[in-house]
């Protein structure tokens, strides 16, 4: 049983692990209040995982500040429009769903597209935007490409 609580025991190890998830995790909550750095913030948490999965990095804090700080512009660029579209999107689906003539239904088939089409971007660009520099079309093409050659 004294084995178990050693610092080098693989309970601990998975142990530390588990409290720098949440230490990330709660640094990235912390910086997506305000709505405008989310895209940064997402992008600089997928850096330390990366960091931390490689074993390249054991810490979070100072990882992170670093990946939040080097992604900050292309986050921030890549994430306004995105939010303001994605505000557009959802209030247009609103207004849709509440209609009940014959072309709404149309128009909601149409922003359900728009809106799947967005969490596979939403959904890869940020790893992408993490793992490699590159410009952001680049970023976008390379995130649909993967999913649909991945698609099954």
């Amino acid at each position: 049983m004294g084995k178990l609580f050693r610092y080098d025991s693989p309970f601990m190890q998975k142990l530390a692990m588990v409290g720098n998830l949440i230490v990330l995790n709660l640094l990235w909550l912390l910086c997506c209040l305000p709505v405008i750095t989310a895209g940064a913030a997402t992008a600089a948490m997928h850096t330390v995982i990366f960091q931390y999965i490689t074993g390249t990095e054991d810490a979070v804090f100072k990882p992170y500040l670093r990946a939040l700080c080097k992604n900050f512009r292309q986050g921030t660029i890549f994430w306004i429009p995105l939010l303001l579209v994605a505000l557009l999107l959802g209030w247009n689906l609103l207004y849709f769903a509440g209609l009940e003539s014959i072309g709404s239904d149309f128009f909601f088939g149409i922003f359900i597209v728009i809106g799947i089409l967005m969490v596979i971007l939403l959904t890869y660009a940020f790893p992408l935007m993490a793992r490699y520099e590159s410009p952001l079309g680049h970023i976008i093409r390379n995130s649909y490409l993967l999913f649909f050659m991945e698609f099954r």
